[in-house]
């Protein structure tokens, strides 16, 4: 199962545009890195902005709200992991930290919120809004489909993904 996918992906994309890396480092004051931000209406075709938008303060809707309206003429696209997967993933994440000690994975499972869902904040009424505001969502277990699927929607030659980071879980705690 492919950790996170970023590094991997990333390499990668640097085939397609000029990438503009806006990145935090965990422990990273957000306040302070909210005030270097990129200037989003000079952005052109060939410039993707790349990050983990996924800190308080610095989800593309905080950080970039001026992206997420329509009329920006901006493709937003993600990649996101497979919900069970990435808490599977968080568990053992946590675990390696000390976090969670004394929890098996069905339990963690069970009483931890789905932490995806807090990166696309919606309601019932809005998710669909949301959702459709992005031109396009790959899914990070499936990443050569993916970015197979995004190439013909973006009209850019594919590319093979190499797979990079990758961490090996066992099934230990269930």
């Amino acid at each position: 199962m492919i950790k996170c996918g970023g590094s991997s992906l990333v390499k990668e994309l640097d085939k397609w545009f000029s990438l503009q890396f806006d990145h935090i480092l965990v422990g990273d004051d957000v306040n302070r890195l909210s005030k270097f931000k990129y200037n989003t209406e000079v952005l052109t075709s060939d410039i993707c902005i790349t990050s983990h938008f996924h800190y308080n303060g610095f989800l593309v809707g905080q950080r970039y709200p001026e992206l997420l309206k329509a009329e920006s003429g901006i493709r937003l696209f993600t990649f996101v992991r497979e919900p069970l997967g990435f808490q599977i993933s968080l568990y053992y994440f946590e675990r390696q930290k000390g976090g969670i000690p004394n929890l098996g994975l069905i339990d963690f499972l069970e009483t931890m919120p789905n932490f995806l869902s807090t990166l696309f904040p919606c309601t019932e009424e809005n998710y669909r809004e949301v959702i459709d505001r992005y031109f396009f969502i790959g899914i990070l277990e499936r990443m050569q489909e993916s970015v197979d699927k995004l190439a013909k929607l973006s009209g850019k030659r594919t590319f093979i993904v190499k797979k990079e980071n990758i961490s090996q879980k066992t099934l230990k705690g269930i």
